[in-house]
């Protein structure tokens, strides 16, 4: 450990304890009422106007009936972003030495037959045929001789363990296949020497006949759903025009075939807990989350939707664009990952988690590695414009197998449950999606003539990340609105009966979540629900979903919400100004996380903080309030937090806080938070034991001072700071001055207590708003040391007991507790004694 003696930092401390006999005063509370101000954003192209009082509204106070098709504004916004689109994906093919697609040769013909016609670019090339093989847990690869070409598709798809699809290649090389020789994006990704072109061919696997279990007495209705991940219900008409005409047309007449649930609440801002209340009927809403790059404690619920319906004679199918080996996804999901299980292992283990969630077919989903793998990256989040294989969208690849899947099935006469889930919404820029218009337009003009089949077209919530969402409020609220569609055709229709249709036609104006969807599914099956928590199902429950009729009455308050989340109703939450209550609240929140990253960067057996700094509020963009009784008030903040990076408003971070005060639990508490920015790529210079959603750090040098106090907390203290050095320079006076003096959120700190009297070594600094206050404690001694606080308080909601104490681990800088006022229209004060042990 790096060390400096006391008496080389005598002249420091002599100017820092001048500083704090200078400052010691405290202040008496003001209250600031809110002023209304109006702002305008840019931003990709959305221009959106902000009213102080209501910048998250996006429902009217009376809803009305209204059409589907988009005002001209939404026109507009689509045309500027198709421009956009294209303008990328030209500049894109200029920067890339692609080789030649393969044309589609390949083909199942509409009889059901294969026709083989090997291209002239293959003439003189070898011949291969890839498939999936359990025995070795990945893509292989069999050499063939090009005039048995189709005598040998024919025997891979009639094989028991076939997958609905097969990689078919020719190229010049004879060595072992490692890539499917499509473009890598990058220059080299092609040369001269080297040809190889593949085509994926896609024939569905055959169903035997289906009998019907003369026990199940009910007709079974077939059940699609078509997962967008990541696009709001603005977004969706924005970005699918195609889509949107199409749906215009069937919503239309007396009997429309298409239902539009305008107010659909996204219960998270993530897929896992969506899918959760999709499967379960149920969210905990008291249960702390699991970290975003870290496995579920427990598996998706998925059997508890998908065993009813295979009891009940369906087969089902999961269809994902993720890679099945990869960290995110359904292996994730079932908590199968394992970072000592690879290869035939880990399939195995898989296999037996796909069995127990019910889950009869993942097909496509196994050629998903290779198609990202060819676009070079394993998953399609990050700085990827388009997913592409052989000239064709992966999610093209992936509704046509859902069709030609579906309509197998139905000639073998076995009912079905699909789910489908397309990732290409989930990027960073908002235009991806543009990409899925058509051949969506497409699959759902199919999907209207399916038999006897409900198809269900959603999102589970809106972009997460992004400039959009960043430099944008109004982008935020859109987060936690997904869109929510269902095409009924006529047979259905009339199966349901006149009443449930007119329910339907009415809750497409109530505010629904996915709770009700599961509701919905299981009135389906003519079962109810099977929550066991009595005060969920009395509280959020209305038995049947969206085929009963949904109280016109409902808030947010009657759906589960996990924390931190926005209402998509209006007035629910109340937009205020920052006022100094939200400065307290937002450093006490920010206070919270980095006592987190001080703890687990302790876990390295390191000291202090590492590379990941310590948070520091530069500004508050956004406050909300909700006053969920007469004592408790929950308030929701979007802090601007200061980047490691280059200065300026667009590099900075972004965090969502959602903060109680006036709990049983804790009279102040943080509740939850989110980043509402792109993280990943604090992945290089991350300390290992703190967790990638908590860490800021600089990206551009890699070897900061990990296990020294490198940063201290913040930020009031200036970014660089680091004193733990042997070679220290005493002109680092002004830096630790600076530590315990800059302002922070407009508040100059006040330096309490220094420790000892003599060559003091261990400081508590505090922060003094108008209307609440927060006390820092930084242990620069060698030893540990316990701090004990008395304290006597007026008007004061506190985080902690008034008497309290806290250990402080040697480079410690620690928020010790927060307070704000109860009544902001009494002064408020407080007294304290602190022993120091």
């Amino acid at each position: 450990m790096q060390t400096t003696t006391l008496a080389a930092h005598k002249p420091l401390i002599e100017e820092l304890m001048s500083f704090a006999i200078s400052t010691k005063d405290y202040v008496v509370v003001s209250f600031i009422t809110p002023k209304l101000s109006i702002w305008i954003h840019l931003c990709n192209f959305f221009i959106m106007f902000h009213n102080g009082g209501d910048m998250y509204t996006i429902l009217p106070t009376t809803i009305k009936p209204r059409r589907l098709q988009p005002g001209k504004r939404t026109v507009l916004v689509s045309i500027l972003l198709s421009l956009l689109l294209l303008i990328s994906q030209v500049m894109r093919a200029l920067q890339l030495d692609q080789p030649p697609r393969l044309t589609n040769v390949n083909v199942m013909q509409e009889s059901g037959s294969i026709s083989c016609k090997s291209p002239p670019q293959c003439a003189n090339l070898n011949h291969y045929i890839g498939a999936f093989s359990e025995e070795e847990a990945k893509i292989k690869w069999t050499q063939i001789v090009q005039n048995k070409l189709k005598r040998r598709v024919e025997s891979h798809i009639n094989q028991e363990k076939y997958f609905g699809f097969i990689f078919i290649k020719c190229s010049n090389t004879s060595e072992q296949l490692k890539d499917l020789g499509q473009p890598q994006y990058d220059e080299n990704s092609a040369n001269d020497y080297f040809e190889s072109y593949t085509q994926l061919f896609l024939y569905p696997r055959k169903f035997k006949k289906f009998t019907q279990d003369p026990k199940v007495n009910r007709p079974n209705v077939n059940i699609n759903l078509v997962m967008i991940d990541s696009l709001s219900r603005p977004h969706f008409y924005r970005s699918l025009p195609n889509t949107v005409e199409l749906f215009e047309g069937l919503y239309e007449g007396a009997h429309p075939r298409v239902f539009d649930f305008q107010f659909f609440q996204a219960v998270k801002q993530r897929t896992y807990e969506n899918f959760q209340a999709l499967f379960s009927g149920y969210v905990n809403s008291t249960e702390i989350p699991f970290g975003t790059y870290d496995i579920p404690r427990n598996p998706l619920p998925v059997s508890q939707l998908f065993s009813l319906y295979k009891k009940s004679g369906y087969r089902t199918l999961w269809l994902e664009d993720l890679c099945w080996n990869w960290e995110w996804g359904l292996i994730k999901d079932l908590k199968v990952m394992n970072e000592t299980l690879y290869g035939p292992a880990l399939w195995q283990k898989f296999k037996r988690a796909l069995a127990v969630a019910n889950i009869d077919d993942i097909d496509l989903t196994l050629a998903s590695c290779d198609i990202l793998n060819s676009n070079g990256k394993k998953d399609p989040f990050h700085d990827l414009p388009a997913v592409c294989f052989n000239g064709r969208h992966h999610h093209d690849y992936m509704l046509e197998y859902v069709q030609i899947y579906q309509e197998s099935i139905q000639k073998s006469g076995q009912p079905f449950l699909t789910l489908t889930v397309t990732d290409v919404a989930h990027d960073e820029t908002g235009l991806r999606v543009q990409t899925l218009d058509e051949p969506l337009a497409k699959y759902s003009k199919f999907a209207v003539g399916l038999k006897n089949t409900i198809t269900i077209l959603f999102s589970d919530h809106g972009s997460t990340y992004g400039k959009f969402i960043q430099s944008s409020p109004e982008a935020h609220v859109e987060t936690f609105n997904p869109f929510f569609f269902m095409i009924v055709p006529k047979d259905v229709q009339n199966l349901l009966g006149d009443v449930q249709m007119r329910i339907l036609r009415d809750n497409e104006r109530r505010l629904v979540s996915m709770i009700d969807v599961h509701n919905m599914l299981m009135q389906l099956l003519g079962e109810k629900s099977k929550v066991d928590d009595k005060d969920f199902v009395e509280r959020y429950v209305t038995p049947g979903g969206l085929l009963s009729s949904i109280s016109p009455t409902r808030t947010c308050n009657d759906i589960p919400l996990l924390q931190p989340n926005l209402c998509i109703c209006q007035n629910f939450e109340t937009s205020v100004e920052p006022s100094h209550i939200h400065m307290a609240l937002a450093d006490f929140g920010l206070g919270v996380l980095n006592n987190e990253i001080l703890k687990q960067h302790r876990e390295e057996g390191s000291i202090g903080f590492g590379n990941c700094r310590p948070l520091r509020a530069i500004h508050l963009r956004k406050v909300l309030e909700t006053h969920i009784s007469v004592e408790l008030i929950r308030y929701k903040l979007d802090v601007v937090v200061q980047s490691a990076q280059e200065k300026g408003d667009e590099n900075n971070d972004l965090f969502f806080l959602t903060l109680e005060v006036g709990s049983k639990k804790a009279a102040l508490r943080l509740l939850s938070y989110e980043r509402m920015n792109m993280y990943s790529v604090y992945n290089v210079c991350q300390d290992k034991s703190v967790e990638l959603k908590l860490c800021i750090c600089n990206i551009k040098n890699q070897n900061q001072n990990a296990g020294l106090l490198s940063s201290l907390l913040f930020g009031n203290l200036i970014p660089e700071f680091n004193f733990f050095q042997r070679d220290a320079n005493l002109n680092s006076n002004i830096q630790m001055i600076d530590f315990l003096t800059v302002p922070l959120l407009g508040i100059k700190p006040k330096i309490d207590i220094a420790y000892p009297s003599q060559n003091p070594c261990l400081f508590t600094v505090i922060h003094n708003y108008k209307s609440g206050i927060t006390l820092l404690a930084a242990n620069f001694c060698s030893a540990l040391h316990e701090v004990e606080i008395m304290m006597e308080v007026n008007n004061l909601n506190l985080s902690c007991p008034k008497h309290s104490k806290f250990l402080l681990h040697s480079g410690d800088v620690k928020m010790l507790f927060g307070g704000t006022v109860a009544n902001p229209k009494v002064a408020w004060q407080w007294s304290h004694d602190i022993r120091i042990l």
